[in-house]
Order: C-alpha cells, then structure tokens, then sequence
C-alpha cells in the first residue's frame, strides 16, 4: 500500500509539473516565439488537417513509453515475492520440529514462512525452499522482513521525484528528445544491472535509478510529442497515452508466465525497454524546442517532412 500511495502521489506531482511547463512554455511561444504573428501552434495545424502516417507512428509509438514505466513499477511483483509456503527440510533440528508439528496437529502450519522465521531456520542449513520460481527474496535471505519488499517498491518514487526535478533542468537545455533519450537509457541500465545484483542494497540503487529514468524518459517523450501533435488532435493524443500506460500489465505478466527465473525476467524487461526506447534515436525533435534555440530553418523542415 506505501508503494501505491507513492506512485499516486508521484503521478500527481509530476502531471501538475507537466500541466506548469506546458503552460508557461505556450505562454512563453505565443508570446516571443512568433513569426509575423504566427505561434508554432497555428502552423502545426495549417500543415497536419488531418492525421498523417508519420503523426500516426509517433501516437503508436507513445504507446510504449507509457508501457515502460508500468513494467519498471511493478516488475518486483513478479522478481521479489515472498513465499507463503513451500520448503524441505535439511537438517535434524528442522526434522524434529516437523515431527512435533505432527503430533499436534499442525502440520500444514509447519510449511508456512511465517514458521521458518519464528523457529529461526536457516535456509541452506536446516531447509531449502521448494518452490518453481524464484525471488530476489528469497535469494538475498529477505523473506522474513515483508518491510524490505516495501522499502524497495517505495524507492522507486523517490528516483522518480528525482526524475521530474532534473527534467525539468534538461527539456529546454538540451531538449525533450535527448533528456528523454538520457532517461530511457538510465532505465534500461538500471534493469538490466539489476540481473547481476549480489545485494539489496545494490537493488535498492539500481531501483532508485529506475525511478529516475522513468520519469525522465517518460516526461521529456511526452512534452516532446505533444510539441509534435497538432491542436485539435491533443485530447485524443493524451488520453491515447494515458490509458495506453495499462499494456504494462498484460505484457509484464507474459513475461513472468514464461520466464521463472527473477534474473531473466529482468534481462527481459530491459530488453524491451531498450527496443521501446529505439525511436528515440532517428525522431527529429519537436519545432518548437528547435525555434526557441534559433533554428527556426531546422523547425521548418520537420514541419514539412512530418507533418505536410
């Protein structure tokens, strides 16, 4: 539930930061960044009257980003759940607990976690788990502390405030494509280095990097194509988004059906991230970020190329 509430208050502050940008940055162009009266706006929908191939692809490919942060959020669901049950034993100690278990009737309590951390039974020593996949959890000896699952959902809300602070220090530097394109590549990082983590202190890093990278990434794309999206197409185009974000769920579970190794899935995980993030690399960057660095040359020829 910490993990829940968090997300919710991120997503808060991160659309009242993107709802603040957007406004001050139309303000800012209606204003200054017009050429013999003309805001970027009103060329954006003088050339696309109605949606092209190219305006097309790039809706499409919103799809994945908002995929990417849904899978990074809640791939712990599947990588670092505790058990309920399910060991055998190993040694005498363990053998002679389960033998009183019996004779009182408790047998079925006997294989609960719960009874491994009340009875202090070492995993290795006096028992192994006995179960079809595997957990971070279980691997780094965290099942009896159900707080160390939920401090490592949490920080990952803390790398995503992060995320929105330092985005909005990068959109207008550097621009929405490469700040996104920066985020994009901290997040398939971070998963992928989770694959080779040792510790949980290590997770826990590379988890607040994720958290960074998704809100970096996911913001700067945003902006960038909603820069890219004429007017009268914006609605449509942000509640495509919006509801679109839900795909993560659907394929982070196919993922998990069919790899049961903790370690996989996350090499799996990175993996699409990395093939969502590809577009990134060949899309131009959005008109009105290039008109307000100067190229207002290099701004007419993505409106004509992608959009006429």
């Amino acid at each position: 539930s910490s993990g829940i509430n968090a997300e919710y208050g991120i997503h808060c502050i991160s659309f009242y930061a993107l709802s603040l940008f957007t406004r001050c940055t139309m303000m800012e162009n209606d204003l200054s960044m017009t050429v013999k009266t003309v805001t970027v706006e009103s060329i954006l929908n003088e050339f696309s009257k109605r949606p092209t191939l190219r305006l097309g692809l790039l809706w499409i490919w919103a799809t994945s980003i908002g995929m990417v942060g849904c899978l990074s959020s809640y791939m712990g669901v599947f990588t670092g759940f505790i058990p309920s049950e399910g060991f055998q034993c190993l040694s005498t100690r363990c053998d002679d607990l389960l033998t009183d278990a019996r004779q009182q009737g408790q047998i079925e309590h006997f294989y609960k976690t719960e009874n491994i951390c009340k009875s202090n039974l070492s995993r290795g020593e006096d028992f192994i788990w006995n179960i079809s996949r595997s957990s971070f959890s279980v691997d780094l000896d965290l099942y009896c502390s159900s707080s160390s699952l939920s401090l490592y959902h949490s920080v990952y809300y803390i790398g995503s405030l992060l995320g929105v602070s330092l985005g909005s220090l990068l959109y207008d530097r550097v621009g929405r494509r490469r700040a996104a394109a920066v985020g994009a590549a901290i997040i398939t990082f971070s998963t992928l280095s989770s694959t080779f983590a040792t510790s949980f202190t290590t997770l826990l890093v590379l988890r607040i990097l994720q958290g960074l990278g998704d809100q970096l990434g996911y913001m700067g794309a945003y902006i960038w194509l909603f820069e890219m999206t004429p007017i009268q197409y914006r609605p449509f185009y942000n509640s495509w988004m919006a509801n679109l974000w839900v795909l993560g769920y659907p394929t982070l579970v196919c993922i998990s059906y069919f790899i049961h190794d903790w370690r996989y899935i996350c090499v799996a995980v990175s993996l699409v991230q990395g093939f969502c993030q590809i577009p990134l690399l060949f899309y131009p960057d959005s008109p009105r970020y290039l008109i307000s660095i100067g190229q207002s040359r290099q701004a007419s020829s993505v409106l004509q190329r992608w959009l006429n």
